[in-house]
């Protein structure tokens, strides 16, 4: 199996760092922090990115007009349920 030398590496700094702290997440948690607020760089959250609705609508028309659920017939001699409300 082949070996990425970047991921090995990785891991093993982040077992080192996880290691020194012994493996406290909250206190891994801070230092990261800490190192981020030392190291200075601007640090951006952006909000999320929303989908349109027509976006959605696009994907759906895509899809022949279903979602998730199989399309009625696809299963001949198959009976489905009509849904109804619950109160």
């Amino acid at each position: 199996m082949w070996v990425d030398v970047i991921v090995e590496e990785t891991r093993k700094a982040r077992e080192a760092h996880a290691a020194r702290f012994n493996y406290d997440l909250e206190a891994i948690y801070e230092d990261l922090k800490k190192q981020e607020q030392e190291g200075g760089r601007n640090v951006v959250s952006l909000p999320p990115k929303l989908v349109a609705e027509s976006t959605r609508a696009q994907k759906v028309e895509r899809r022949g007009g279903y979602t998730h659920k199989r399309p009625r017939g696809m299963y001949p001699g198959l009976q489905v349920a009509e849904r109804t409300e619950v109160e």
